[in-house]
């Protein structure tokens, strides 16, 4: 693993070259899993959820947790559903951009499944369509109504 400025603020070589134990990996095994249960329940809109932006932000919170503590749970240092969940979790952290470009970050350098590659592809898109979001001005772009996706305002937008 190479730490690269990206995730400087969020953990240390030491931590990201770690091995973690098996208790390790069940707590935050155990951990996500709520975490997941909660933000899939405020994302359906169930009866009793907490709020979505609540969810979010103790999500985010843990994941910054974990970064500094135990490093990325790649499913080569940890187990498959772990790895899931953190990253769903961290598809949800959009209010946290640097946390996301971490995450991203070391997910590149540490997929060896299938599953890891394709939630790389994934998290890869809606890091790019943030920064490209945060770098659109009214004047220069347009939003599409149903997927957030801009286009500059000269073009014409993308069929649905």
């Amino acid at each position: 693993m190479v730490l690269r400025p990206v995730c400087q603020a969020f953990t240390s070589l030491s931590t990201l070259n770690k091995p973690l134990t098996e208790g390790q990996i069940n707590t935050l095994t155990d951990q996500a899993a709520r975490l997941v249960e909660q933000d899939q329940a405020s994302r359906k809109g169930q009866p009793g959820a907490k709020d979505m932006a609540i969810v979010d932000a103790e999500s985010t919170a843990w994941l910054k947790e974990m970064l500094r503590q135990r490093g990325w749970p790649s499913t080569n240092r940890s187990d498959p559903q772990l790895a899931s969940h953190a990253w769903l979790l961290a598809q949800h952290a959009d209010a946290r951009p640097a946390v996301q470009a971490c995450i991203l970050d070391l997910i590149s350098q540490q997929f060896s499944t299938q599953a890891e590659a394709q939630n790389l592809a994934y998290l890869t898109d809606r890091v790019r369509l943030a920064r490209e979001s945060r770098n659109c001005t009214a004047r220069r772009c347009r939003m599409t109504t149903c997927r957030a996706k801009h286009h500059p305002v000269g073009s014409k937008p993308p069929s649905a």
